[in-house]
């Protein structure tokens, strides 16, 4: 990545991909250069029940440090889209969690929330220090659940007592790792 590539995914066969366009939807890192950036994003007015604003989400990464957070900068061709933020959870189970996502309200509805929420699983799985990833989100955020649960997240039926408006949603890498084998099987028959 610091020669130019951009983390493109994993294939169908579970081949790390990278590529040097800037045509599509990214994850880069935040350094001292683009960090003032990510600021000058901007959630819809919906959004604000549901999402930190982004130096929240900064200040929330700092915080959680020591749960190896990591906030990755969303963009596409050279601009910053939008911003996510995950971390480790270190009690049962021990799992990543994706804290904080979303794409600035100018590039709303073009794919690039899916195509980020794929390319973070991805880097996940890839790292693989654990064999899932959670995320919490509110039950009247209709359209953040469905993205979660068309990208493979599924809802555990577990109610945080200190968040009851909220489902807990959960991906396995496990199910990457069942449909890349399938895959593979079928390319060799």
């Amino acid at each position: 990545m610091k020669q130019g590539f951009y983390f493109d995914g994993i294939d169908e066969y579970g081949v790390i991909r990278l590529t040097t366009k800037r045509n599509n939807t990214y994850l880069a890192d935040i350094d001292e250069r683009n960090w003032t950036k990510l600021i000058t994003l901007e959630l819809s007015e919906e959004q604000k029940d549901y999402v930190a604003s982004p130096m929240d989400i900064l200040a929330r990464a700092y915080i959680y440090r020591n749960y190896n957070s990591k906030v990755f900068s969303i963009k596409s061709e050279e601009n910053i889209i939008g911003m996510l933020m995950v971390r480790d959870i270190n009690e049962e189970p021990e799992c990543y969690e994706l804290q904080q996502f979303f794409i600035d309200i100018s590039h709303q509805n073009q794919g690039h929330g899916y195509e980020s929420l794929k390319l973070i699983l991805d880097y996940l799985y890839v790292e693989r220090r654990y064999e899932s990833i959670e995320v919490c989100v509110k039950e009247k955020d209709i359209k953040a659940i469905n993205l979660y649960k068309k990208i493979g997240f599924k809802d555990t039926g577990y109610i945080d007592p200190n968040s009851e408006d909220a489902l807990n949603l959960v991906f396995s890498f496990n199910d990457l790792d069942i449909k890349f084998q399938t895959n593979r099987e079928s390319a060799m028959n």
